[in-house]
């Protein structure tokens, strides 16, 4: 149940950053926007949304801690980012799970009040 929320979650947060000209706007609260849908989709309750926003976190991140890893076994590859890759990978979880869980917890609290 949790894992289509963050599933559903990440598929809308890709498609606020995907809209033209919008995306200036909803790029930035993509996962609040993400975390909003996918919880009220499934209508899960408050206790959830912080496991939905740090599962969106997770999902956000994989394409970048691919890239560590494969840096890792290949040290020229993306040789000119350093170790800012770690900082990248560090504030995008961050961005995610903080507006995920928002996100999440303002569509379980307007389901509990309805």
């Amino acid at each position: 149940m949790i894992l289509k929320a963050a599933s559903i979650a990440f598929a809308v947060s890709l498609l606020c950053l995907m809209i033209p000209i919008v995306h200036f706007l909803s790029g930035p609260l993509a996962p609040a926007i993400g975390g909003f849908v996918g919880t009220a989709t499934i209508s899960a309750r408050k206790i959830h949304a912080p496991i939905i926003g740090f599962s969106l976190a997770l999902f956000w991140t994989s394409p970048v801690l691919t890239l560590y890893v494969i840096r890792t076994f290949h040290p020229n590859f993306l040789g000119f980012l350093g170790d800012s890759i770690l900082l990248l990978l560090l504030g995008l979880f961050l961005w995610a799970s903080i507006l995920g869980t928002l996100g999440a917890a303002i569509a379980s609290n307007k389901k509990e009040k309805l």
